[in-house]
C-alpha cells in the first residue's frame, strides 16, 4: 500500500514507477498520489489538496488575517515535539533570507514550500504522537470549513480587528502586510469554492510541480 492513506491502490503504482511509467500516465491512473518511498515526483502542488484525510493526532487550525497573532498563538500553544505546519516557516527553511511581506515573493520558492506543506498535512493521517498546528490565512468562511472538514481538529479564528492588524503591520515595518490585511477583509465578505489545481509541464516532460529529493529532505527536516 502507498504510505498515503488517501491512496486506495494496492501498490501497483509503485511497480509502474520502478518501470519508468510516464508521469502523465501516473497522474491519470494514480491521481493525487504520493509514493515517497519509491522516489516518485508526482505529488501534485495543490493549494487545497482534496485527497487529505483527518488528522490522527490533536490538530488546531489557526486562521486569520496577516498580523493577527497566528504565529504567536502557535508559539505559545505548541509543546516541544509538536508538528507546526506554517508556509512561512517552510519558506524560511528553504531560503533563510526569506521574510514575509517584504515583497520578495518567488514563485519557485512558494511552489516548493507548498509541496512540502502538503506532505506534512498528508502525514497527519498517520501520525501517532504529539499534537499539530496548521497556520493558514483562510479569509473565507467556506474555506475554513473546508479545511476543518478535511483535517478535523479545532478551528481557531484570530482577528483582533482589521485596523489593529494594519497598525501592527506598519509598526513592524511591513506596509505590504497592511495591504494584505485589506485583501483578507475583502475576501472574507465573499463566497469561496475550492480551486481547480493546474499542472505545469517542464521541458523534460515531468510535471514541474512534482516532489523531488530536496523536497523530501526538507519534509524530513521539518518533521518532529
Amino acid at each position: 500500500m502507498c504510505w498515503l492513506t488517501a491512496c486506495a491502490r494496492d501498490g501497483s503504482g509503485h511497480d509502474a514507477i520502478r518501470k519508468g511509467k510516464l508521469a502523465g500516465n501516473l497522474a491519470r491512473d494514480y491521481p493525487r498520489h504520493c509514493i515517497l518511498d519509491t522516489g516518485v515526483r508526482d505529488l501534485k502542488m495543490d493549494t487545497h489538496p482534496k485527497w487529505l484525510r483527518p488528522s490522527k493526532i490533536p490538530l488546531t487550525i489557526v486562521c486569520g488575517p496577516p498580523c493577527s497573532g497566528k504565529t504567536t498563538y502557535v508559539r505559545n500553544s505548541a509543546a516541544p515535539g509538536d508538528t507546526v505546519i506554517d508556509l512561512d516557516q517552510i519558506r524560511r527553511k528553504i531560503d533563510p533570507t526569506f521574510k514575509p511581506w517584504q515583497g520578495n515573493v518567488e514563485e519557485k520558492l512558494l511552489l516548493r514550500a507548498m509541496r512540502v506543506r502538503n506532505m506534512m498535512l498528508a502525514q497527519l493521517s498517520k501520525a501517532t504522537e504529539g499534537s499539530a498546528f496548521f497556520i493558514v490565512g483562510a479569509p473565507y468562511k467556506q474555506e475554513r470549513e473546508w479545511w476543518s472538514s478535511k483535517l478535523g481538529g479545532l478551528l481557531v479564528l484570530l482577528n483582533p480587528g482589521i485596523e489593529e492588524c494594519k497598525r501592527r503591520a506598519y509598526a513592524r515595518g511591513t506596509p505590504i502586510a497592511a495591504a494584505g490585511v485589506a485583501t483578507w477583509e475583502a475576501k472574507s465578505m465573499q463566497r469561496w469554492h475550492p480551486p481547480t489545481p493546474r499542472r505545469r509541464i517542464a521541458p523534460d516532460g515531468w510535471f514541474s510541480d512534482e516532489v523531488d529529493e530536496a523536497d523530501i529532505a526538507l519534509y524530513k527536516a521539518l518533521s518532529p
